[in-house]
């Protein structure tokens, strides 16, 4: 949320006889150019009272003054209780005005017709370059689940963001979400307060990434909370993670996924992973282990598997892949015959999944194993 104030000589409110129609026009005109916030301060100060652009999702967009934000949400939900503002539906939220009593009607008319009327245009050449930014927002997802870490963060400016949580969703209309959400959290590959979210469909579900710095301040969560609950969605969620075990997240979030209802819309993968493991294990020993286990798979072998361990069956872990049962079954086999291990025996299930979750570095052998850690830990 943000707010701003007009000052100087075109501060001048509605009482003074130079503001004219034209005059208001082209006063709101000059501050829809400048930006969105610009705008709506520039409302309130026509109107002599407070402005406040409500989201339904995100809460307050704008805000003039910021003490007004509660009262204008509050008013774009309950409208029958605040029978004093003046409210018009505007780029997909709500144009909330709060004038003074003295203001005339007439004016009030004008500026919130005016202002909505901008908001309107400016959120149209904002859909114009959405799909783009979509697009973009969509590759460097894939790009993280692919191991392509640096180039990811690169791309967005984000070297100091160590750390991922991420949230899997599927739904009926997953576009429509995926659009609302969009609006919701207004994202920026620059980031703001320590943090940048990335939103993209991948594979038919809605893929939300937030990179920050080892944990997160909750806004995305709650958003992606409210689009759940508003378009039927179910979600997993898993992290903070380290950026390098996306592809972990992406697997756990997908069985977390399968345990979720109408009445918990989003359900965290549990609580077992490297961090746990790390302090119990010797990273050395515990690493060099599991480099020896798994040597014989490929990298969508691993991952292949570690879906099936955490989704708990063949079924589930096709449906969260996005293959069918038995294409899913003739790779596992092939999997236990590269091992030479019954993977429905639980004690080998268990082995697995520690080898799976085992630390990334810390080898300690001087030989170049931590690299290699590294590559084993991105094909999870």
């Amino acid at each position: 949320m943000s707010t701003t104030h007009t000052t100087g000589p075109d501060a001048a409110g509605p009482g003074d006889r130079r503001v004219t129609p034209e005059a208001v026009a082209g006063r709101l005109l000059r501050a829809a150019t400048r930006s969105g916030a610009q705008l709506v301060s520039e409302a309130a100060v026509l109107v002599q009272g407070a402005a406040v652009l409500a989201d339904p999702i995100a809460g307050a967009v704008y805000s003039t003054p910021a003490a007004a934000a509660a009262d204008g949400v509050h008013a774009a939900a309950h409208p029958q209780e605040h029978p004093h503002h003046v409210q018009r539906p505007a780029a997909g939220a709500v144009l909330v005005l709060h004038p003074a009593p003295t203001v005339p009607a007439e004016h009030v008319g004008l500026v919130v017709t005016t202002t909505a009327a901008l908001l309107e245009v400016r959120g149209q050449r904002a859909a114009e370059l959405r799909a783009e930014q979509m697009r973009l927002h969509t590759t460097l997802l894939r790009l993280l689940l692919a191991g392509h870490t640096t180039s990811v963060t690169n791309t967005v400016s984000a070297d100091g963001l160590t750390h991922v949580t991420l949230y899997r969703l599927t739904g009926p209309d997953v576009p429509t979400a995926h659009q609302v959400l969009w609006r919701a959290a207004r994202p920026s590959l620059a980031g703001h307060g320590g943090s940048c979210a990335l939103i993209g469909e991948v594979d038919g579900e809605l893929l939300v990434a937030e990179l920050h710095h080892g944990s997160d301040d909750g806004r995305i969560l709650r958003l992606v909370s409210r689009v759940s609950e508003r378009h039927g969605l179910l979600a997993g969620l898993a992290g903070p993670v380290p950026l390098a075990e996306m592809p972990t997240a992406h697997a756990d979030a997908a069985a977390a996924r399968h345990s979720a209802t109408p009445a918990h819309r989003i359900v965290p993968a549990d609580a077992v992973g490297t961090p746990q493991l790390a302090r119990l294990l010797p990273p050395g020993p515990y690493t060099a282990w599991a480099r020896s286990v798994l040597s014989p798979l490929t990298r969508e072998h691993r991952h292949l598997l570690l879906v099936r361990l955490r989704t708990g069956s063949a079924p589930r872990a096709a449906a969260a892949l996005g293959l069918s049962p038995g294409t899913v079954r003739t790779r596992l086999r092939g999997v236990a015959a590269l091992l030479g291990a019954d993977l429905d025996d639980i004690t080998v299930q268990a082995h697995l999944l520690l080898a799976l979750r085992a630390p990334t570095r810390g080898d300690g052998d001087g030989d170049g194993n931590g690299q290699a850690g590294r590559n084993d830990r991105a094909g999870n």
